[in-house]
């Protein structure tokens, strides 16, 4: 027989104080994510936390339909296209018809739903979590700029049929600002 664990809400403690994580590609997003701004969809995981109740602690991933499960909570919750701070909420809203005062923390564990690329002659490639407003120039930095030969005048931002130029020399001498867009999920990016 399953043993019960006893869900004790009038006696949460106070959140404990946040530890450094480490940043491993699947999990070291936890706390960069701006909960205000960041909207949720299909294959992130999320990571929510109800102090005092380890046994609600959970992981979810956000499926295909936008829903995710919880322990102890029987419907589905939809949280596709909510921010961190809003989920919470909800989750405050739902866990409270069962415990006392819940304490929720909400972050984002693994953000696969909103991913740039970077491909071709950049230091560093492949996919990359698009987790706040990025420019042009802040992911060529965020990947460790260009390898030896690339050709920094001639950067591709590929969205789907669209294709955008940019001229990192320009950019570096002040010209031509307005080259310098934010990347919207799915973007790649490719220099020669």
């Amino acid at each position: 027989m399953a043993q019960v664990l006893p869900i004790e809400g009038a006696r949460n403690p106070a959140p404990p104080k946040a530890e450094p994580t480490n940043s491993s590609a699947s999990e070291g997003l936890l706390g960069q994510v701006d909960p205000n701004t960041f909207k949720i969809g299909p294959e992130d995981t999320l990571s929510v936390m109800v102090y005092g109740n380890p046994q609600l602690t959970s992981r979810p991933k956000v499926r295909p339909d936008g829903m995710i499960s919880l322990v102890l909570i029987d419907e589905q919750v939809q949280v596709n296209g909510l921010t961190v701070n809003q989920v919470k909420e909800l989750l405050v809203k739902l866990y409270g018809q069962i415990i006392v005062a819940p304490s929720i923390t909400v972050d984002v564990a693994s953000a696969m739903s909103r991913t740039y690329s970077l491909a071709g002659m950049f230091a560093k490639t492949g996919t990359v979590p698009l987790l706040k407003p990025t420019r042009v120039s802040e992911a060529i930095v965020n990947a460790g700029a260009f390898q030896p030969f690339a050709n920094e005048k001639n950067v591709r931002i590929i969205r789907g049929e669209h294709r955008f130029k940019f001229n990192y020399k320009d950019w570096v001498n002040g010209k031509n600002p307005a080259q310098n867009i934010y990347l919207e999920p799915g973007d790649t990016l490719y220099v020669d």
